[in-house]
């Protein structure tokens, strides 16, 4: 996806809302264009907000070369190259990087994060009490396939609720109970190509989303028992994002399940040029990817278009991604390119 003024003003807000949750709320609007913004200011993103509002206003050239180049300098510093057509989440690094040196915490959402997942593993737990029986039979038809299929989708995508850096608000407890009536059109297709791979990378989201995670983790090894599944999470902090770090200190099941690995990218969303060598090889060698949050979506649904092994799994939850999918604001969706 493109970078449109709207995000560029929806990092603001995630700014304000970073800033009220690390108790550094008095720090005036100023202070904040100043430290965190200042490249934005040739930008002048309320000037074209303000105009008669088109849908998905996208950067002008002027400002797109502009904010190209800022980046092209922040990546090269870090010893990294990569394309810079400037999704959304590509920005995202530098904004909180500014935010950290002005707050003095390179992580300020740890210790949510880790509430988080406590959050998560008890409904988890209380949602596993609803596997299909079906789940343990030895051998499965086509329906108890779908149907657990369908039961791992919904769980791991409740887990896409957990979003600190969303426009919306979320109530995951609120969202589980109905959770279960989800269908998605893509699950057949998903179930036909998930029962002849033999390498599958699962590009993880936000903390505490990884342990409804495990639930469709089990199911894919249930569907295939042979499938080598590797687990790719952030390389830093970023937001409420998932480290290697938070599954360790959270006694992660994961670590039995399957191959955990950190992707490398700083930002919240898989950023094939800045991964790490290893996210890289596996990214172009595996045979499904299985990409959760929007992030995620917003990062690779340009490459998505001409690779059709990637499905993408979220909640909708910013009006760009949902007009551009031609989606409703809060839609659980399960996404795939591929041409029949």
């Amino acid at each position: 996806m493109n970078l449109t003024y709207e995000c560029l003003e929806c990092l603001r807000k995630q700014t304000l809302s970073t800033l009220k949750i690390t108790k550094n709320i008095n720090i005036s609007a100023s202070v904040i264009e100043k430290e965190i913004f200042s490249f934005l200011k040739d930008v002048k993103i309320e000037e074209k907000l303000s105009k008669e509002f088109q849908e998905n206003l996208i950067l002008s050239q002027k400002d797109k070369q502009s904010l190209q180049e800022i980046l092209r300098e922040f990546y090269t510093t870090k010893k990294l190259e990569g394309d810079f057509e400037i999704p959304p989440t590509l920005l995202a690094p530098l904004v909180y990087e500014n935010i950290a040196k002005m707050i003095k915490d390179n992580s300020p959402y740890k210790q949510i994060k880790l509430q988080s997942i406590q959050k998560a593993r008890e409904i988890k737990n209380q949602m596993l009490l609803k596997m299909p029986k079906s789940f343990q039979k030895n051998s499965l038809n086509l329906q108890e396939e779908l149907e657990i299929l369908k039961f791992g989708l919904s769980l791991a995508v409740l887990g896409n609720v957990i979003d600190y850096g969303a426009q919306e608000s979320f109530d995951l407890e609120n969202e589980a109970r109905d959770i279960l009536k989800l269908d998605f059109d893509k699950s057949k297709i998903l179930l036909e190509r998930l029962k002849i791979v033999k390498k599958l990378v699962y590009l993880a989201d936000n903390a505490g989303e990884n342990e409804f995670d495990e639930i469709l983790i089990s199911v894919f090894k249930k569907l295939n028992p042979s499938l080598e599944i590797f687990y790719l999470v952030r390389g830093e902090e970023i937001i409420n994002d998932v480290t290697l770090e938070d599954l360790k200190v959270s006694n992660s099941k994961l670590f039995d399940l399957v191959n955990v690995r950190s992707s490398g990218v700083q930002s919240p969303g898989f950023i094939y040029g800045i991964a790490n060598e290893e996210s890289k090889k596996l990214f172009k060698e595996c045979d499904l990817i299985l990409s959760k949050g929007m992030g995620n979506f917003e990062s690779l649904e340009k490459t998505a278009q001409n690779d059709g092994r990637i499905f993408f799994l979220f909640k909708v939850k910013c009006n760009v991604v949902a007009r551009h999918i031609n989606k409703n604001l809060g839609e659980f969706v399960l996404i795939n390119y591929k041409r029949s």
